[in-house]
């Protein structure tokens, strides 16, 4: 509900805690079979959300048009709820007067949901520094949880091919979510061993670093010689710009480009198969080490 607040005054510091922060947008002139409406919106739980419309003239940039959703870390909800909560921004949305002269044909409402009290206002192509401010929060969690990297690990593990049993490991990134599963050969026996993880906002950084480092690299397919002699092998799966590449090696003998990232799954793992909990690591609920 709109409070008093929406209808002018100065905001009321008793609102209550941040519910929710939405922004939505509009081109009035649209071809009827076009969606010419979206929105982004930012919940006390971190749920993000985006709508965003692809239509004639308008650039979309790397997204296509259609719903996204993402749940954001503990540390950018705090930071964008600063933001998105100022003092000087609530005062704007809560005036009874838009603070830029209104725009035929292209609009944008910011409305902001606190606990007990709720403001919005017209926003078109302002510029005052907390509306930019208020922008520039939903640009950079837009980039950083929607827009596909140019660069990111998908996957990873090692096998040994004269083997029974436990004869293959691998590891899934979905995200920020980590999923180890050790199992044999055999596809129609169940994996001796599965668990969860989470990247902390460390590895999450720890990986990105290693990213950096290999974007300009050209990367073989195949390194050594995997799996001779009976001697294993470990391998990385990378997206570069949406196209899926996997890179072999010997086992635990990564080539120097790939050293950086073979260390990375191998810790991942290595936490995983003991439930321990890192720096870079929160180990999901449920976890049972595996015996070795």
């Amino acid at each position: 509900m709109l409070g008093a607040g929406a209808c002018g005054g100065a905001a009321d510091s008793s609102a209550g805690e941040f519910e929710q922060f939405r922004i939505d947008w509009g081109w009035g002139l649209c071809i009827p079979e076009n969606d010419c409406t979206g929105f982004v919106e930012l919940s006390s739980d971190g749920t993000l959300r985006l709508n965003t419309p692809c239509i004639e003239g308008i650039d979309c940039g790397e997204l296509s048009d259609g719903e996204y959703q993402a749940v954001i870390s503990a540390a950018d909800l705090a930071a964008a709820r600063a933001e998105l909560t100022s003092g000087a921004l609530i005062d704007i949305l809560a005036s009874q007067e838009a603070p830029c002269s209104p725009v035929a044909d292209l609009s944008e409402r910011m409305a902001l949901t606190l606990e007990v009290e709720a403001y919005e206002n017209i926003t078109t192509l302002c510029e005052n520094p907390p509306i930019a401010a208020s922008r520039a929060v939903f640009d950079d969690l837009v980039a950083r949880y929607f827009a596909a990297p140019p660069l990111a690990l998908t996957a990873g593990g090692w096998s040994f091919g004269e083997c029974v049993d436990d004869c293959v490991g691998d590891l899934a990134l979905t995200g920020d979510s980590l999923a180890y599963t050790i199992h044999s050969w055999d596809d129609s026996q169940p994996p001796s061993f599965v668990a969860t993880a989470t990247l902390t906002a460390a590895g999450r950084g720890e990986l990105q670093a290693a990213l950096t480092a290999l974007e300009a690299v050209t990367l073989d397919e195949v390194y050594g010689c995997p799996d001779c002699a009976d001697g294993g092998l470990s391998w990385v799966s990378l997206a570069r710009d949406g196209t899926l590449s996997e890179h072999t090696y010997e086992y635990s003998r990564p080539p120097a480009d790939l050293e950086a990232i073979d260390g990375l799954v191998s810790t991942w793992m290595d936490a995983l198969v003991s439930c321990t909990s890192t720096e870079s690591v929160k180990i999901d609920v449920g976890c049972v080490p595996r015996d070795e």
